[in-house]
């Protein structure tokens, strides 16, 4: 074993203990259990055919000697033998020897995922089938890799269906093609995973042409891969592991497992959670830069060091290094703290809790931050210092631009609360914000480090430390020309610097070209920004220039692989390859996670927009993410009716944003629309709610607008319902004072108006405008003798039943019951489900507010039962109000009391945080209970079940009732 830990390369290690390994393996990993290797595979099935054509077995000898391939026979017997070699290898390979799957439960240990190109079912059978099988032969499973963690991915297709597995030329030909869903699932494994290839041979030319590919676009940051085998593959991609026999594979993998059970042995506190692995994630977003070589600062990392403030401010205009000096930090110091934390904050709009709950859940786990969802800024904050505790963590807030006051520059809104605390509590955890304005804040515990250029001795430094193609005697001039253009600023240092990498001749021309546009004073730092990337900007060719307007239009960081995948339309993969080289050489993009995610630095991304302006512009490099985005959308399409994660989601809201820049508003409404229900209902409400008010920002609000959207009445309303759930209630109003500016006060459409005012004004506790603008509708709806299809009455009825008093609730009562007997409505058996969940639970709270609770009882259950088994966009908040009726309903000291209470919290958590919030306010004495406590950790499906339960034996209680008087009033008619 220690032979083994020797020779076992380093990088391989610590991929298996990051769990970064995927075990790619090939027909040699299934020949211990009884299945033939490929060749000798074909050569049994030439046998066979010998009855049928005599010189088949004349291929023999060639093929053994590898004087011809195994995929050429079998094209030539394609013709006149398919649906034999189809039988053949069912009946070969269908066979097993369940005594020998050693290597099979070895290799499934070592990792959960899984590739391999045999079509047999060794792997299944070794591991009980517990592992999840994914095959190739189906779009739609494959699209499931990207969520799970723990797979057999049959890349070349099952036994079970050998027509639909790769087996002739053709079938690799249509597999392998560069715009089908197997290449682009096997392109994102390849780039971010490390491959150990097992019993695979490495001379498949399709397989060999995918790894290469993208083993090329990384180049220098492509992910290592190993290769355990008996000669070598002479692959500049691929570290050999040699071998002398293949009984030395399952001791190399029992070494790799051990290694793997000592890390995970190791004790929780000592270890450093894999953060890279939560934080990739929203495209490369929160992930620290990558830091090169770094110069100066000494200062600054200094004061960093001491941790004498618990609030650290980075400012400095943009290009002064903020971002790297915090990522230099937390680079050098990671060790030093339990954990560390970087957010992004360049985004604006409804983010600020949704980053702050995802550290919450790192620290202390998914089920007590679930439990705040929904919750005000003030309560996340609080959770988040309740789960920092005493602990040492490392917390970087960059780009907090978008919460600073513009009159007073000061830290406002929830960032500003947070900081607050962070100044005033006792806590060992250092916090550290960049933004570019001065903070004109003071306390004991905040201190600001505004950066300032680099001197010329640092310059000097850093030219010293570079590795450029201009001689040592050289350096020292260099250095100094360059301070005297860019005054030290990091950034144009920086990427001037890059130039030297293309020569002193080609270096010197580009110092000349700046130096004679100079017209700029020395502190002029917007004239300085425009000379310097002005340079830059001619010296590259068109393909660099295109390349850089494609990434300006991106709406995050990028991977390789999706970039070459986004800009396939506009180069092709040479083309880009060495444009991104380019790129890369002049520090034009910013890497981050060692180089697997790019984007643009603000500077850059702007100067390209400058120098770009306009929809017009700009509309072709846009359409080409909107394009890319198009695709991974007609693949999850099918999944609209079952569930979609937020990261798919966030396809069709992305596609929506970009498709606003581009000024097509018509485009971005009809997939706001499409997504909108499965967003709603899946709980994502926050970013719904902000991409709602996106596009409605991007609204021209002139007549006639909204032709070319279909249905946009319908939507506008539901629109409007979800900002006013969410709390977003100005902006609901600002837009419906909007939209009722240029419709007819006269026409019907004023109607919809008004039945959405009152909605907006019901939900946000407004109940005397509510009733105002409703009894308005209600009025000219009677004077015109008109239908209503707006809502109005029933948002009246809800605002009269809320508002209280005998007469209102029993207003309210006659336009919920829609013309039906109370008792039609309570005892009856049935479920009238067409009228939906809202039919009983109004009517329901309209009896408990008349003090009639067995009536209300009855009509809670029938709404539950409705609404758990229907999916609609509004069935959590509807949900939310049935469990609450419940909770208030029963006694304190019922048995289910405080489940109904816990799942109303749940379902209003991301739905409505207002709602969520007066529950809080209401219930807090039951929500700190140590019964509600203990609930709260319970999981989703056995709050659903307790609640369904009660639901269920209230239902039969009614059924049972309603039948006994059905029979007794038969009875007394036949005994008259």
């Amino acid at each position: 074993m220690s032979f083994i830990k020797e020779t076992l390369p380093t990088d391989l290690i610590e991929a298996v203990k990051a769990e970064k390994v995927i075990l790619f393996l090939g027909a040699g990993c299934s020949i211990n259990a009884g299945m033939p290797s490929w060749k000798s595979l074909v050569v049994s099935l030439l046998n066979k055919l010998e009855k049928y054509d005599r010189n088949l077995t004349t291929l023999i000898p060639p093929l053994e000697n590898d004087l011809i391939s195994p995929l050429d026979i079998l094209d030539k017997l394609a013709a006149d033998h398919k649906e034999k070699i189809y039988n053949h290898l069912y009946e070969t390979l269908k066979r097993k020897d369940q005594e020998n799957f050693y290597l099979q439960k070895k290799l499934a240990n070592l990792s959960s995922k899984i590739i391999t190109t045999n079509f047999d079912k060794t792997l299944e059978e070794s591991t009980n089938n517990e592992i999840r099988v994914i095959s190739s032969i189906s779009n739609y499973s494959m699209a499931q890799l990207r969520d799970i963690d723990s797979y057999i991915f049959k890349a070349h297709g099952d036994i079970e269906a050998p027509d639909k597995c790769a087996i002739f030329s053709s079938d690799y030909d249509q597999l392998y093609r560069s715009d089908g869903m197997f290449h682009e699932i096997m392109r994102n494994l390849i780039a971010t995973h490390t491959f150990l290839f097992v019993g695979f041979s490495l001379t498949d030319p399709y397989f060999n042409r995918l790894f290469d590919m993208i083993s090329n676009i990384y180049g220098d940051y492509a992910r290592k891969s190993f290769s355990i085998t008996k000669e070598r593959t002479n692959r500049s991609n691929i570290e050999d592991i040699l071998i002398e026999n293949h009984d030395e594979i399952p001791k190399i993998i029992d070494f790799l497992e051990k290694e793997t059970a000592k890390k995970n042995d190791t004790p929780k506190q000592e270890t450093s959670k894999k953060t890279d692995d939560i934080e990739l994630h929203r495209e490369g977003i929160d992930i620290p830069p990558d830091v090169g070589i770094f110069v100066g600062r000494d200062e600054e990392l200094r004061l960093l060091r001491q941790r004498s403030s618990k609030v650290y401010c980075v400012s400095g205009i943009g290009g002064q290094g903020k971002s790297a000096l915090a990522s230099q930090f937390m680079k050098e110091h990671k060790t030093s703290y339990r954990d560390s934390f970087w957010r992004d904050f360049k985004e604006e709009g409804h983010i600020f809790v949704a980053k702050i709950l995802s550290i919450i859940k790192f620290i202390s786990g998914k089920k007590h931050s679930d439990s705040l969802f929904g919750s005000s800024e003030e309560a996340i904050i609080e959770s988040l210092f309740d789960a920092i505790g005493n602990g040492e963590y490392l917390i970087v807030l960059d780009n907090v631009d978008s919460y600073i006051s513009a009159q007073n520059p000061d830290f406002i809104g929830p960032l500003g609360k947070l900081i607050t605390e962070a100044e005033k509590r006792p806590h060992r955890s250092t916090f550290i914000v960049t933004c570019r304005p001065f903070i004109f804040h003071a306390s004991a515990n905040f201190h600001q480090i505004k950066l300032k250029d680099l001197q010329e001795e640092e310059v000097d430094k850093l030219f010293e430390e570079s590795d450029i193609n201009i001689a040592n005697k050289d350096l020292k001039e260099a250095a100094k020309k360059t301070f005297q253009i860019t005054n030290g600023h990091p950034l144009w240092t920086t990427l001037v610097l890059r130039q030297a990498a293309r020569g002193k001749k080609e270096f010197e021309s580009f110092l000349s070209d700046i130096e004679k546009r100079k017209t700029y004073a020395e502190d002029d730092f917007s004239v300085m920004a425009e000379e310097c990337l002005s340079s830059i900007w001619e010296s590259l060719n068109r393909n660099q220039k295109e390349l850089l307007r494609i990434l300006s239009e991106s709406p995050g960081s990028d991977s390789v692989e999706e970039l070459q995948n986004i800009v396939s339309k506009e180069m092709n993969f040479q083309r880009f390859s060495k444009s991104l080289k380019v790129l890369r050489s002049f520090g034009l993009v910013i890497e981050k996670s060692e180089g697997h995610f790019f984007e643009l630095h603000p500077l850059v991304k702007q100067f390209i927009r400058d120098k770009y302006p306009g929809a017009e512009q700009r509309s072709k490099y846009i359409a080409l993410f909107v394009d890319y985005l198009g695709r991974a959308i007609l693949i999850l399409r099918p999944k609209l009716k079952t569930g979609l994660s937020y990261d798919d989601c966030e396809k069709w809201t992305n596609k929506v944003k970009l498709n606003l820049q581009r000024k097509r508003v018509n485009e971005a409404f009809n997939d706001l629309s499409e997504i909108f229900l499965v967003m709603q209902s899946s709980g994502y409400t926050e970013e719904l709610t902000k991409t709602i008010l996106d596009f409605l920002s991007s609204v021209s609000w002139e007549p006639g607008f909204e032709r070319k959207m279909k249905d946009f009445d319908s939507r506008f309303n539901d629109f409007l319902g979800t900002l006013s759930e969410y709390g977003e209630t100005e902006s609901a109003k600002r837009y419906l004072e909007k939209f009722k500016s240029y419709i007819d006060s006269n026409g019907e459409r004023f109607l919809r108006a008004l039945g959405i005012e009152t909605y907006i004004n019901w939900i946000s506790g407004d109940l005397p405008s509510a009733l105002e603008s409703g009894e308005h509708g209600e009025y000219l709806l009677a004077a015109r003798s008109a239908e209503d299809n707006y809502n109005i009455g029933h948002n009246l009825a809800l605002t009269r039943r809320d508002i209280g008093g005998k007469s209102n609730i029993e207003q309210a009562l006659k336009h919920f019951l829609k013309g039906e007997a109370p008792e039609e409505a309570i005892e009856t058996g049935t479920l009238k489900s067409d009228y939906g969940a809202q039919y009983y639970g109004n009517i329901g709270r309209c009896f408990q507010l008349l003090n009639m609770a067995h009536k209300a009882e009855i009509c809670f259950a029938k709404s539950y039962k409705i609404l758990d088994n229907s999916w609609s966009h509004n069935k959590m908040f509807n949900t939310g109000y049935a469990c609450l009726w419940i909770f208030e309903l029963l006694p304190l000291n019922h048995e289910k009391s405080l489940f109904f209470l816990n799942k109303s919290a749940r379902c209003w958590k991301d739905t409505s945080p207002p709602k969520f919030n007066e529950l809080r306010e209401k219930y807090s004495p039951q929500l700190k209970s140590e019964k509600y406590i203990s609930i709260s950790g319970i999981e989703d499906w056995r709050i659903n079940k307790e609640c369904s339960d009660w639901v269920s034996s209230i239902l039969k209680n009614t059924q049972q009732r309603h039948q006994l008087s059905e029979r007794g009033y038969t009875q007394s008619t036949e005994g008259k």
